[in-house]
């Protein structure tokens, strides 16, 4: 084991878990959300921790932050919805291995929860999952990765699978990592393999939830609970 974290104690460990996308802390010591972002992310106060869980919570509730284009830089926008985000930019980053959470995610179906593995910039960027339900009830499991020879810059690999019994109670989701392959699976048990597209630099953990739809209000607040995060690398 190379990390391992369950919650035990009544309050984030700031010196885990960032509460911010890792180029807001380095650069504005805040905050900030994406062009198209529906919700923002505040700093930490959508994040509950009780129980031996974390959750991240989605609201519905007004807020003014920062955003980031890419055309205009960071803006000041205004939202109708908050969420929560962590990540292990700080402390924590690994090439190859086992990486694992147990996690139970809500049947809201406007709100979108995330665990990805993402390093210095965007790309190589691996999806464990992402659930998306704005159109279909989907588990998506995606990979992303640098390309000279795509017009867009990237290639993908992606895979869905139905997340009708996904939403009743936690899971373990996994993604293990080696030089050849990257193998998805669920309660150990494999749901996707990848042979391409490898990453080959360390990345980091990162857990969020938002707003993918703001047609219904319906079923806000909204969580995802995360019960423990394990990490693996195989001895030499």
């Amino acid at each position: 084991i190379t990390f391992e974290e369950d919650f035990s104690t009544d309050k984030l460990n700031e010196e885990t878990w960032l509460t911010s996308f890792f180029w807001g802390k380095m650069l504005l010591n805040e905050g900030y959300s994406l062009t198209g972002d529906k919700h923002y992310f505040t700093n930490g106060e959508n994040l509950d921790v009780s129980n031996k869980t974390l959750s991240i919570v989605t609201k519905k509730e007004q807020a003014k932050g920062k955003v980031w284009n890419t055309t205009l830089g960071f803006t000041i926008k205004d939202f109708d919805f908050t969420s929560g985000i962590i990540n292990t930019a700080q402390s924590f980053r690994q090439k190859y291995g086992r990486f694992e959470a147990k996690v139970k995610l809500s049947s809201n179906d406007n709100v979108q929860h995330v665990f990805w593995m993402v390093g210095e910039t965007i790309l190589p960027h691996i999806d464990i999952f992402k659930y998306n339900s704005k159109t279909k009830k989907e588990l998506l499991i995606s990979n992303f990765w640098k390309s000279d020879t795509s017009k867009t810059g990237f290639e993908k690999n992606e895979g869905k699978i139905s997340i009708s019994a996904l939403q009743k109670d936690y899971f373990i989701y996994s993604l293990d990592w080696t030089p050849e392959k990257l193998t998805w699976k669920i309660n150990d048990f494999v749901i996707a393999e990848q042979t391409t597209g490898i990453p080959d630099e360390e990345l980091y953990l990162q857990f969020s939830s938002g707003i993918n739809s703001s047609k219904s209000q319906n079923g806000l607040p909204a969580s995802m609970d995360i019960d423990w995060v394990k990490c693996y690398k195989k001895k030499e």
